[in-house]
């Protein structure tokens, strides 16, 4: 056998299994689904990095600069928590230091600053040694038949320490905090 075959041209004349322009025949253009332009989804993404860039930027700054100076004690609002003084009322504790919300004393608070500790030594102590002497003084100052037994009574309490970043800053105090799942008004330390 041989492959001399070949098909027969098409009546008009088109070499066989050859196609036509013509036959075929343009397909319906598809629908393009409504999207969200990529534009306004990069401007949101930007806007929202910018924001926590920002906010970032800003507790750094407050750190670095060293605007940690104690807040007078009627003051109220959003404050670092190095800047809180004794008799001051917040919102709540929060899980780390950072921004607290501080309220006057008659609305509902989860958490008072009762009393402060000064370190009077420049150099600092180190971790270990700055929280031994908040804990201590707090301990003594707080425990049943000390001087502040009755804003405890009922109540958990935290010290805060300062850390080595926030004393290269001026922050030389250490605070002993009333705590409890429900708020109150009023002064625990009364």
């Amino acid at each position: 056998m041989t492959d001399d075959f070949a098909p027969p041209p098409a009546p008009d004349g088109t070499p066989a299994g050859a196609v036509k322009r013509s036959d075929f025949r343009p397909a319906a253009r598809a629908r393009r689904r409504a999207r969200f332009p990529r534009w306004v989804a990069v401007l949101l993404g930007l806007g929202v990095l910018a924001i926590v860039v920002g906010v970032a930027a800003q507790v750094t700054l407050t750190i670095r600069n060293g605007n940690l100076t104690p807040a007078d004690p009627d003051a109220t609002g959003r404050l670092h928590s190095a800047q809180v003084v004794s008799g001051m009322c917040l919102e709540s504790l929060g899980d780390a230091a950072g921004v607290v919300i501080v309220l006057a004393c008659d609305q509902p608070h989860s958490a008072e600053a009762v009393t402060s500790y000064t370190f009077t030594a420049d150099e600092w102590p180190g971790d270990g040694a700055a929280a031994d002497a908040v804990v201590g003084f707090c301990s003594t100052q707080l425990a049943p038949g000390g001087p502040l037994a009755s804003a405890a009574e009922g109540r958990e309490w935290v010290a805060w320490v300062p850390s080595e970043e926030t004393w290269r800053h001026g922050d030389r105090s250490g605070l002993c905090l009333v705590t409890a799942d429900e708020p109150w008004t009023g002064r625990a330390a009364a």
